[in-house]
């Protein structure tokens, strides 16, 4: 019995530590986002996003919510106004 207590527990404490090192690890790759002083900011969207934005979209229709969702990503706007209506036909934003 009592080695079978030792056991979860060194087994408890392996979890514990591993969960610990990877939490480490991963807050320590992390890094802010912070542009070039140097760079104008058309010269750092072009580095930043290689490629050109999204065209498509389409409207979620369930439990009578309407959402506009892009292709690019961006939910509940269409970059001009709000696009998540609720209830579903009555023009609230």
């Amino acid at each position: 019995m009592i080695l079978q207590k030792k056991s979860f527990i060194n087994m408890k404490m392996k979890q514990i530590l591993t969960f610990s090192i990877a939490l480490i690890t991963v807050s320590a790759f992390a890094k802010e986002n912070v542009p070039n002083p140097n760079m104008n900011n058309t010269t750092y969207s072009k580095v930043a996003a290689g490629c050109s934005p999204a065209t498509s979209q389409t409207d979620l229709d369930v439990n009578n919510i309407r959402a506009t969702i892009l292709g690019g990503g961006d939910m509940w706007w269409n970059l001009a106004d709000a696009q998540y209506e609720v209830p579903k036909g009555s023009g609230l934003n």
